[in-house]
């Protein structure tokens, strides 16, 4: 595989055993050009002709910042009673949190809220869940965290 930023002359080549190659050092909102051929030495084939070019681009950057709501924790967990859902929001935002199943089906709304920026608590009790695992999903108007709930 070989790729560059459209638009230059410099292509940088990778290789890889699968079909996929992930690339850590891409600029972040760039375009990028990419191409592929198959090496099959060890086989005595040689080597396909590059593919058309294609391209991409990249995702803006994101800032990482302590102060997000990914700080999103529910303890204890497992629990077989209740168990605190802990979260911090950098700007007001709506709050939903929903329960799945382990097929996906939303199974319970347990709260939405607009709330302001700052640190969050909320309880949540077991009620008529029955045994096993779940899925918990915390959404803003930015971001969307789903943790896995274990209720014993």
């Amino acid at each position: 595989m070989q790729y560059r930023v459209s638009g230059t002359n410099t292509w940088t080549k990778t290789s890889a055993t699968n079909n996929y190659k992930k690339l850590k050092t891409l600029l972040s909102n760039t375009q990028y050009d990419w191409q592929v051929k198959s090496v099959c030495i060890d086989l005595g084939l040689g080597n396909s002709t590059w593919s058309a070019i294609q391209n991409f681009t990249t995702l803006p950057a994101k800032l990482v910042d302590k102060e997000t709501a990914s700080s999103f924790e529910v303890y204890p967990n497992p629990f077989s009673i209740s168990t605190t859902i802990l979260f911090s929001l950098r700007e007001s935002s709506t709050v939903t949190i929903e329960l799945f199943d382990l097929a996906g089906r939303k199974l319970r709304t347990v709260d939405v809220e607009d709330l302001s920026e700052g640190n969050h608590k909320i309880n949540f009790n077991k009620e008529s869940i029955a045994a096993g695992i779940y899925f918990l999903q915390f959404k803003t108007q930015t971001e969307t965290i789903t943790k896995k709930l274990g209720v014993e």
